[in-house]
């Protein structure tokens, strides 16, 4: 089991205990994907790979917000805290402006 995995399901019982329904929704998706990837696979998933799955995830997320309508602003604020609380498990992504410094640096 993965690093990832593990902290996924260590987290996702504290939002049991915590009675946080959003958390325990958002751990449980995530948990199922990639637990799903590691039994077809037959093999632990690499931290890479761990991730992709994440990522996939938040793509999902994010397109959902996307077609939600625009009146339904307790549906978004909920969308918004699961795409936060996704994110939080994927590395920092550089700005605009760092990938502009990083090139005109090389």
């Amino acid at each position: 089991m993965g690093e990832l995995l593990k902290q996924l399901r260590k987290d996702n019982m504290q939002a049991m205990k915590d009675h946080d329904s959003l958390k325990k929704g958002v751990f449980s998706l995530l948990i199922s994907a990639i637990a799903l990837a590691e039994k077809e696979s037959g093999k632990e998933l690499s931290k890479e790979d761990e991730l992709s799955y994440v990522q996939r995830e938040l793509k999902q997320t994010k397109e959902a917000l996307a077609e939600t309508p625009a009146d339904r602003t307790d549906i978004i604020e909920e969308t918004n805290q699961k795409i936060a609380l996704i994110e939080s498990y994927l590395p920092k992504q550089m700005s605009e402006e760092e990938i502009k410094t990083a090139i005109e640096a090389s």
